[in-house]
């Protein structure tokens, strides 16, 4: 598949005698570029640069594609023309392993350069996951790591299954699974189940419910709900007030941060304390996280970027430290959005989800994770259902199937 845009020069060359002259405004080259790991694609640009056209043969392009590992595979000009003030460039990448590569293309005489990261992805579309067949269809899905299922009911409530053997937990809005841990909210209270082999789903605690809330998240051993946190202690659940602040919250244990709109603060527990900041006032949205970062989606203002869509996740490293700022930056390819750009719910920590843009080809969804070697971009089947910190669900060739991948996915 081949993918174009509008590339403006990053260099200029002197101005030629009379009319001939050159346009370089600032170039809206695309974030980054986005291909499959093992298969070849070509990718096009249109450079606008000279006001006048060149001598037949003068122009020429230099491609330069560096691997992870720094080595230089080569890559050719399958298109190089002018077209009146325009020059339209089309480069075929050869087949590559996943990873991050950086893409370089000098245009001479001297009209610029395009350079771009290129996110290979790992395709898992032939391996993601398995299937789960149901009477009818499961809506709002939910998975303990022990093997137990749950599926919303529609007359209020969750069924759970395993092996066989259901049991519907009645009163239940919201449920969310950890591990072997779910927690069941429901309008006046909070149950944490422990999902056990040969017991199966045992109640440990519960507690009632002051203030409901909007949001909820969740750890093994924490709920947040609406304005205040449970601590699962000694058997019981401990209820931990931390103000009444707005957004999507989580606990780093002991503290609880707040996430709005353009800043990540923690919330303090006494009356009275001004709540400290780790990001204030930029332009960045709450997206998710995972074990070791809190992920954040920031905006642009590009030509190719209209107001509203995000174009880079920025990462910050936990437990949050105050005043650390961001450990690292991604670009986003073109035509990749959040899944969700605020999130309500949260289950332990899980990589960010992106979803391809209908005018951006195939949809796929694209599973992002930062390990030591670098950001890794995994392809999956569309249709994205629901998520957890150890499993997505996926819709499955009927509506009465899922397909549920497990995570981390192995590299």
């Amino acid at each position: 598949m081949k993918h174009l845009w509008l590339a403006l020069l990053l260099t200029s060359c002197p101005p030629s005698t009379g009319d001939c002259t050159l346009v370089f405004p600032r170039p809206p080259l695309p974030a980054a570029l986005l291909m499959s790991a093992g298969v070849p694609q070509a990718f096009s640009f249109v450079l606008t640069g000279t006001a006048c056209p060149l001598p037949e043969g003068a122009l020429s392009a230099q491609p330069l594609l560096t691997t992870p590992s720094g080595t230089r595979v080569p890559v050719e000009v399958t298109r190089l023309i002018q077209v009146g003030g325009t020059v339209e460039l089309e480069v075929a990448l050869p087949a590559l392993a996943a990873g991050t590569h950086f893409l370089q293309v000098f245009v001479e005489p001297t009209l610029g350069v395009v350079q771009l990261p290129v996110f290979v992805g790992t395709d898992r579309q032939g391996d993601a996951g398995f299937l789960l067949r149901f009477p009818e269809p499961c809506v709002r899905p939910a998975r303990t790591t022990t093997g137990t299922q749950f599926c919303a009911t529609r007359d209020g409530g969750f069924l759970a299954s395993r092996d066989g053997q259901s049991v519907t937990l009645t009163g239940v809005e919201r449920l969310l699974t950890v591990g072997n841990v779910a927690w069941a909210i429901g309008r006046s209270d909070i149950r944490r189940y422990e999902d056990q082999p040969d017991a199966g789903l045992v109640l440990t605690a519960t507690a009632t419910l002051l203030l409901a809330g909007a949001g909820s998240s969740a750890d093994e051993l924490s709920a947040i709900v609406g304005p205040s946190r449970y601590d699962f202690d000694a058997g019981t659940l401990e209820r931990r007030d931390h103000g009444l602040s707005s957004g999507a919250r989580w606990s780093e244990r002991p503290r609880v941060l707040s996430v709005t709109p353009g800043s990540i603060c923690e919330v303090t527990a006494r009356p009275g304390d001004q709540s400290r900041c780790v990001v204030n006032g930029d332009d960045a949205r709450f997206l998710g996280l995972d074990s070791s970062y809190l992920w954040l989606v920031d905006r642009g203002t590009t030509p190719l970027a209209p107001f509203g869509e995000f174009t880079s996740i920025s990462l910050v490293k936990r437990p949050v430290v105050l005043d650390a700022g961001v450990a690292l930056t991604v670009p986003l390819p073109p035509g990749l959005q959040p899944a969700q750009t605020e999130v309500i719910e949260l289950a332990g920590g899980f990589p960010p989800i992106l979803l391809t843009s209908p005018d951006a080809g195939p949809r796929r969804i694209v599973l992002l994770t930062q390990r030591r070697d670098g950001t890794s971009f995994d392809l999956l089947p569309p249709d994205l259902v629901g998520a957890s910190r150890d499993f997505l669900f996926l819709l499955g060739t009927t509506a009465r199937e899922l397909r549920v991948v497990p995570l981390p996915l192995t590299p």
